[in-house]
Order: C-alpha cells, then sequence, then structure tokens
C-alpha cells in the first residue's frame, strides 16, 4: 500500500511537473510572437527592433527559458519563491530573446549573456537548499504591535501630507508623467521618499494582505487607501498595480500554494495567448491595447529591452564597481554625472530625462562589474531570500507571501539594493548625523586623507629607485599648471596672455639648452648627484618675465647647478638679439656651484662666490631679483633689505623661491607699498608637492608697460 502511494505520488508529481513545463512552453511561444507581431511593429521607434537572429540561437533561447521549468517549485513554500518566479517570467524569458532581436550586439556576445543569466537564475535558487535560520524576537503583544504599527502609518500619512500638501490627484496613466515631475520636484531636498517608500512597499501591501487572509475587508480597504494615497501623491502607477496584483495573487494562493507554480505560468501562458488573439480588436485607444501596452510593453518587453541596453552599454563603457550605491560611492569613484537610469535611458533615446530603470542583474550585475556582475549579486540575492525565508519562518505563508509580492515587482525593475527599502540611505543619514555615526566615519575620512597621499608616496618609491636628486630637485609642471602660470605672468606684467604663453613655449621648445643641460651633466663632478634630463618646473616663469621685461640686469641668489642661471642667460640673449642686451649675476657661497653655466650662456652671465648679502652689495642696479639661497626667513629678509634700494626706478622685480615656506616676501612688500602674488606650482608625475614662485612687483601705468627700448 506504501509503495503503491509512493508510486502514484511518484507519478502526479511528474504529471504535474510536466504541465509546468507545457505552460511554460505555451508562454514562451506567445511571447514571442507577441514580440513579432505586435510589440515591434507597434513600438519599434522604443527600441524593440528585429534584426532576423539565427535560429541556433534563438533555439538556445528557447532551451534556456524552458529549462529553469525543470526546477522551479511548483508548491511555494517560502515568500521569497513568489518573488523568484515574478523574476523567472518577468525578467528572465524576456532577457533571453530581446537582446537577441534588438541586436545590439553580436550573437555569440547576446549567448554570453543568456548563459551567465541562466547561471544566475539557478545560483539564486541555491537559496532553497539552506536550512532556514531561527530567530528569537522579543514577546510583543498583539495590542502593542498594533498600537506601534498605527503609529508609525499615521507620522508616515501625515508626512507625506506636510511636503505634499494640496498636489494630491488622481490622474490617468496618460497624464502621470506630469504628476511625476511636480512630485519629484517637490520631495528634493527633503527626506519624505522614505515615508512614500515604507507607506508604498510595505505598510499599504501588509494592509491589504491582512484583510485578505484575516477576511477584514476594512484592513483591505486601508491598503488600498495607502496606496491610493501615495499614487495621488506620487504618480508611481506600480502603486496602484499592486491594488490588482495582490488580490490576484491571493486567489492563485487559495490552496496555501501547493499549486502555486502551475496556476502562475499557465496564467501568464493564456493571458499572453488571449490578449495576442485579441490584438485586433479596437485602435490604440482600446482596452485591449491598453492591457497590451501594460502587459507586455511594460512588464515584459522593457525587462528584456533594458537587459539588452544595460550590457551593450557595459561593454561599451566603464563599470560601476557598485559605486552607483552610495555607501559604495565613498570609496570607489563613480564614473558618471547622472543616475544609472539617466544615463543609460538617454543614450538610447535621446531623451536626455528618460531613466531607464531596470531589474537587479542589470544595475547591480551588468552595470557593476559586467557578466561577472550578475553572479555576483545573484549569490547577494540568494542570502537575502535566505534572510527573508527565515525571518518569515513561523508565519502563515499567504501573508507573508503576498506582503513581498510588491517588493517582487520592484526587483523586477529596480536595484536590489534601492528595493531593500533605503536600508543604505538611512545608514547614511545614521553616519552623518549622530556622534557615534562620527566616530565610525574615522577609517571613512582617514580613506579620504589617503587618495591625496597614497599616489605621490608611490611616486616616491619609485623616484627613489630611479633618481640621483635628493636636493634642489627637477621636474616639469602640468600643463595645466603652464596655463596658469601664463596666465598669472599676463596679469603681472598687462602683456596679452598669447605673449606669456608664446615665451613658455619658446623655453620649452629650446633644444639647445637641454642639449646643453644634459652633456654637462654627463661630464660633470656631480653627475651621480643630478639626473640627466632637463626639467625647468617654475623656471618656465623666470625666463618669460625676462624676455616680456627686457630687463638689463638680473640677479639670483643660490645657483647651485646652474639650471636658473642658464635658462635667464638664454632670456637675455634673445632680448639681445632683438636689440636690448642684459646681464645676468649668480651669487652662491658654494665655489663649484654653476657647473652649467658655460659658452655660450656664459657670455652674458657671471656668477659671484661668496656669501650672497655681500656680493649683493657690489651690484649697484638691478632690475630683476630672484631668491634662491638661504632658505631660512631670517637671511631671506636680509637680501631684500639689501636690494631694496638698488631696485629699478621703474621698482623692479622680485621672485622669491621661498614663499611656500614664509611669508618675508609677503610682508616686505606690504611695507614697501608693492603688490604680491604667488603661484604654485604642480609638478607633473612627481612626488613633490611643488614650490612656487612669489612675485612682488609695481604696477605701472599703462604707457610705462612698453617694452624697454634698446
Amino acid at each position: 500500500m506504501t509503495k503503491t502511494t509512493t508510486n502514484e505520488s511518484r507519478r502526479s508529481g511528474w504529471k504535474r511537473r510536466a504541465w509546468l513545463v507545457l505552460g511554460i512552453v505555451t508562454f514562451v511561444g506567445s511571447f514571442q510572437q507577441v514580440y513579432l507581431k505586435w510589440l515591434y511593429p507597434v513600438f519599434g521607434y522604443y527600441g524593440f527592433e528585429h534584426s532576423h537572429p539565427k535560429m541556433g540561437y534563438l533555439l538556445l533561447a528557447w532551451g534556456l527559458s524552458i529549462g529553469p521549468a525543470w526546477w522551479m517549485p511548483i508548491k511555494l513554500t517560502r515568500p521569497s519563491q513568489l518573488i523568484y518566479w515574478v523574476l523567472y517570467l518577468s525578467v528572465f524569458i524576456p532577457s533571453m530573446f530581446v537582446p537577441l532581436y534588438v541586436g545590439l550586439q553580436d550573437a555569440p556576445d547576446v549567448a554570453s549573456l543568456m548563459l551567465t543569466l541562466f547561471a544566475g537564475l539557478a545560483i539564486t535558487g541555491l537559496s532553497y537548499f539552506l536550512p532556514l535560520l531561527t530567530f528569537h524576537p522579543p514577546p510583543v503583544s498583539l495590542r502593542a504591535y498594533r498600537r506601534v504599527f498605527c503609529c508609525v502609518a499615521a507620522g508616515l500619512v501625515l508626512w507625506v501630507l506636510v511636503i505634499f500638501r494640496g498636489n494630491f490627484r488622481i490622474v490617468s496613466f496618460a497624464d502621470v508623467y506630469d504628476l511625476r515631475s511636480g512630485a519629484d520636484d517637490i520631495m528634493e531636498g527633503s527626506s519624505v521618499h522614505y515615508a512614500v517608500m515604507w507607506l508604498s512597499a510595505v505598510i499599504g501591501p501588509f494592509l491589504m494582505a491582512w484583510g485578505i487572509v484575516r477576511k477584514r475587508i476594512f484592513g483591505f480597504l486601508a491598503g488600498v487607501l495607502v496606496q491610493g494615497f501615495v499614487y495621488s501623491a506620487t504618480g508611481a502607477k506600480s502603486v496602484i498595480i499592486s491594488i490588482i496584483v495582490v488580490p490576484a495573487l491571493a486567489l492563485v494562493l487559495r490552496d496555501r500554494g501547493a499549486s502555486f507554480g502551475l496556476k502562475l505560468s499557465w496564467i501568464c501562458a493564456l493571458l499572453t495567448l488571449a490578449l495576442y488573439l485579441g490584438r485586433s480588436f479596437g485602435g490604440s485607444e482600446s482596452l485591449f491595447f491598453w492591457l497590451f501596452s501594460l502587459v507586455f510593453m511594460r512588464t515584459f518587453g522593457n525587462s528584456g529591452l533594458t537587459t539588452a541596453w544595460y550590457h551593450d552599454f557595459f561593454l561599451r563603457n566603464p563599470t560601476t564597481y557598485y559605486s552607483h550605491i552610495k555607501g559604495v560611492s565613498w570609496f570607489v569613484i563613480y564614473p558618471y554625472t547622472n543616475p544609472l537610469g539617466i544615463e543609460v535611458g538617454s543614450f538610447y533615446s535621446g531623451d536626455p530625462t528618460l531613466d531607464a530603470n531596470a531589474h537587479f542583474w542589470a544595475t547591480d550585475g551588468l552595470a557593476a562589474w559586467g557578466l561577472g556582475g550578475i553572479l555576483i549579486i545573484s549569490v547577494v540575492c540568494a542570502l537575502v531570500f535566505w534572510v527573508l525565508d527565515s525571518t518569515a519562518k513561523g508565519h502563515d505563508l499567504r501573508l507573508t507571501a503576498l506582503t513581498v509580492s510588491f517588493a517582487a515587482l520592484n526587483l523586477a525593475n529596480i536595484s536590489l539594493f534601492t528595493s531593500l527599502l533605503s536600508v543604505k540611505k538611512s545608514l547614511k543619514r545614521f553616519l552623518l548625523q549622530t556622534r557615534l555615526g562620527g566616530i565610525l566615519l574615522v577609517p571613512v575620512r582617514l580613506r579620504v586623507g589617503l587618495r591625496y597621499y597614497i599616489p605621490p608616496l608611490r611616486r616616491l618609491i619609485g623616484w627613489s629607485v630611479s633618481s640621483r636628486e635628493f636636493a634642489n630637485l627637477t621636474y616639469d609642471i602640468t600643463p595645466e599648471n603652464c596655463e596658469y602660470l601664463a596666465h598669472t605672468i599676463s596679469v603681472v606684467t598687462g602683456v596679452p596672455y598669447s605673449t606669456s604663453k608664446a615665451y613658455i613655449c619658446e623655453l620649452q621648445g629650446d633644444e639647445d639648452l637641454k642639449r646643453l643641460v644634459i652633456a654637462q651633466t654627463r661630464k660633470s663632478l656631480q653627475r651621480y648627484s643630478a639626473d640627466e634630463r632637463c626639467s625647468l618646473g617654475r623656471r618656465l616663469g623666470w625666463y618669460a618675465f625676462v624676455r616680456i621685461l627686457k630687463p638689463r640686469v638680473v640677479v639670483e641668489t643660490g645657483v647651485d647647478k646652474g639650471l636658473g642661471a642658464v635658462v635667464l642667460c638664454a632670456a637675455l640673449m634673445r632680448n639681445e638679439a632683438e636689440g636690448v642686451p642684459g646681464r645676468y649675476y649668480g651669487t652662491d657661497i658654494n665655489p663649484d656651484a654653476g657647473f652649467l653655466l658655460t659658452q655660450p650662456y656664459s657670455r652674458v652671465g657671471s656668477i659671484l662666490y661668496g656669501d650672497s648679502v655681500q656680493s649683493l652689495q657690489s651690484i649697484p642696479e638691478i632690475d630683476i631679483f630672484i631668491n634662491d639661497s638661504d632658505h631660512s626667513a631670517e637671511y631671506e629678509h636680509r637680501e631684500y633689505q639689501t636690494i631694496a634700494p638698488k631696485l629699478s626706478p621703474e621698482g623692479g622685480l622680485i621672485l622669491g623661491d621661498n614663499c611656500h615656506c614664509t611669508d618675508v616676501l609677503a610682508a616686505f612688500s606690504e611695507l614697501q607699498g608693492r603688490q604680491f602674488i604667488f603661484f604654485r606650482e604642480e609638478p607633473k608625475d612627481h612626488w613633490y608637492p611643488g614650490g612656487g614662485i612669489g612675485i612682488s612687483f609695481v604696477r605701472q601705468k599703462e604707457d610705462s608697460l612698453q617694452q624697454r627700448p634698446a
């Protein structure tokens, strides 16, 4: 008897499974015909194309679509299985066909996408092999629970009422976008979207589910009112549709889910077939057209189309590595300006306002990490299902399944992380607005700071091995920094920006000077402590000032190797060629300094060895003075006091090389009635943060800014 009963049970199980597979086959066939005969011809402008894929790929799509029917649960034993079925029917199956027909990528690439989605669906279903956890929540009386629930619901409703005030309207689906746009403007800058999400995704569905399961009509009507209230404020169509979906699913669950999968698959198959056969009834304003648009274009078609869009977009563009999630974006830079939906939607539609919301395999999978992201987020989804089912353990299955039905609709259209009721947003508010959160953000602040220090540290490690320098470092400055330098010089001298920029480029293109610097470095005794390159840094500015102002005497204290000396002499030699001669004097206490100052540059320049202050006293008049010797504030001040009476009648120009360390030149300028500007260097590919040029000058009248005659 027992053996006979077991065999009959097996035969019944296989018979039910066969009917399930037949239902899926019917649904897949109907969906394919609807796409080819209605969705593609009517909504081709939206992106639904027909690229005529080869039969082999269509057979693969058929096989992968029907394959899960052999393991999808017929009997509902956990509430997450309802979500699993919704994902299978409304996301997975359309994603097997629509990307093939749209043809944004070659068929082999689409086949890889299809196989990965198949693996993702299978991984998500693995959660049903995990034993459920047992939670022991603190005992709460039913009366206390009801009071808390009612207070929370009333508080959320009041919150929405205060923010939206008189902006509530029940509109048709045709006018819903105007209502939605106005709601976005109202909610901007507030946190009322938390209230909206809790009301529409938790409070409303729970009240409807509780009213149906417990046969409490007023409970159900309260849920309907909540959903209608949210719809009248935000225009969210999924909210108002849930009023139909929840009771419909309740009918499917009348047998407590014993044949849920079998019923749902055949309902979708027969509904698709019926609407397909009735597609010719009425025009674009008919009920059939509205149902077709709602069921196929919005529910099934859009899921497949967004899969194709996201797959193609993130093959062409950078993935986000989950930086589209607010918490992760603190650590990983988000590579786009707009949210994902806007970026993708505007790219394929040309409409900058189109928000292509998509299911979690697209937003948290393809967008985050390509095809591999589908597998990663499937594991996360399986864990979420496991926790959800463990939490619902011991509760009425119909009540819990109907309560999560709205979450099922959400997960088919938005990110998994968004559908988790904005937990990440609440976490961010806690971190930013509480004392404990401020303490927990210490590692985040450390990470923010390290972003600025780690790249120079990496360069320092490489420089310590590759460079020979240990003082008076040489480097180039960034192109943007060159632009800023040219503008700074233009402001100080009064010449056009194009003129100062041209002089900077003139020095950058001086190959003779570069060859001399490299050759003299190789021959010098300091070749083991100097790099064989000619990187000029801020000396580009020194050169441009000499070329523009045409000085008679240029003095530099602190010559070192003599790189600044040859730069300044090169400028003086070009001035001389234009009929305006000048002379360079360098000072240095080191008798070995200035080995780069050789012919032809030494013809217009020389070095005075000894104490700089004493050397300066021997120079009668100075047009441009460059301080680059002893970098102590006291010695710098002594130099300025020494040269003050020697500056040319026009006021002379002082360029300070120590202004990133002291304010001596700025204070000197204030006492002398001079103007002061500081230009900050930005070294290119170097660990050193850069020095700069302190510029002390006297503003001349326009007629005195002309170049000095010969």
